[in-house]
């Protein structure tokens, strides 16, 4: 590597320079709702239920979400700063809750995916996956 930082003969890896130079985080505080080991939460929505699922480092157009057959699947991926960013979470919901389904919607925001399950008490045999 030839940087700045391997001129430092003491380290065998610019890892452990930096190692040395920085620390883990500490005090970190946030005040959302999802947490990065449940990284999604279910809520009651005017015209059914909505889905808040984490995304971070994934731009909004990037973001795709597919039903399955028992769970809704949220996946994107974006490179940033030649970084690969990547998000795949699958969201259960029982079988008869997607018999209900009549459309969903989804936005992808800051980080943040919200998904709408549109639910008629009436069946329909498609479901609608729209970009809002």
């Amino acid at each position: 590597m030839g940087n700045s930082l391997t001129r430092y003969k003491d380290f065998d890896t610019v890892d452990e320079i930096l190692g040395k130079w920085f620390d883990k985080p500490h005090d970190l505080m946030d005040d959302c709702k999802n947490k990065d080991i449940v990284p999604s939460r279910w809520e009651e929505a005017p015209n059914g239920y909505k889905a808040v699922c984490r995304t971070v480092g994934i731009r909004p157009e990037d973001v795709n979400v597919v039903l399955k057959n028992d769970y809704v699947q949220v996946s994107g991926k974006s490179v940033v700063d030649a970084h690969d960013y990547s998000v795949s979470c699958n969201l259960p919901i029982g079988l008869k809750m997607r018999d209900r389904i009549e459309s969903i919607d989804y936005r992808a925001q800051d980080g943040i995916t919200i998904i709408y399950l549109n639910v008629k008490k009436g069946f329909k045999k498609g479901i609608d996956i729209r970009r809002i």
